[in-house]
């Protein structure tokens, strides 16, 4: 649950900060508009496309997998000087952001009795939300 809310807060400070960041590419608002575009579409993308990807791996070991991708792709989004390359970047860190939100849904409802799925699955959206929140508010402030 906490991974999930986790790789959600990541997500958010990255749309967040993203309008600093097509600043420092040199860009204005449609490079700002395409970040923000690559982040959200991008975990779209991921929760679709997360049952049929890697079907050997275990559902664990795909968490972890995605946390840790999504996790390098935004520190390599931020360091890399070109527009191009940090579109591609942000898009497949929404991507795995996406295979680790579904993963970790889906662990979450295969481990929850059936009678605690409804409550497990609420708290587990409010603690997203938090960290979402979180992440949107706190980012923008840290980065200056």
């Amino acid at each position: 649950m906490i991974a999930c809310a986790a790789v959600a807060g990541a997500i958010s400070a990255a749309v967040a900060v993203s309008v600093l960041q097509a600043k420092d590419l040199h860009g204005g608002p449609v490079t700002f508009g395409l970040l923000v575009l690559g982040l959200t579409g991008g975990v779209v993308i991921g929760i679709r496309t997360a049952p049929s990807l890697l079907p050997t791996l275990s559902r664990r070991r795909l968490l972890t997998l995605a946390i840790a991708f999504t996790g390098i792709a935004l520190l390599a989004a931020g360091l890399v000087p070109d527009v191009t390359m940090v579109l591609l970047i942000v898009a497949l860190a929404g991507i795995g952001a996406g295979v680790a939100a579904n993963t970790g849904h889906t662990l979450l409802d295969q481990e929850a009795e059936d009678y605690r799925k409804a409550r497990t699955t609420d708290h587990l959206h409010a603690v997203v939300r938090v960290a979402v929140a979180l992440g949107a508010l706190i980012a923008p402030w840290w980065r200056r």
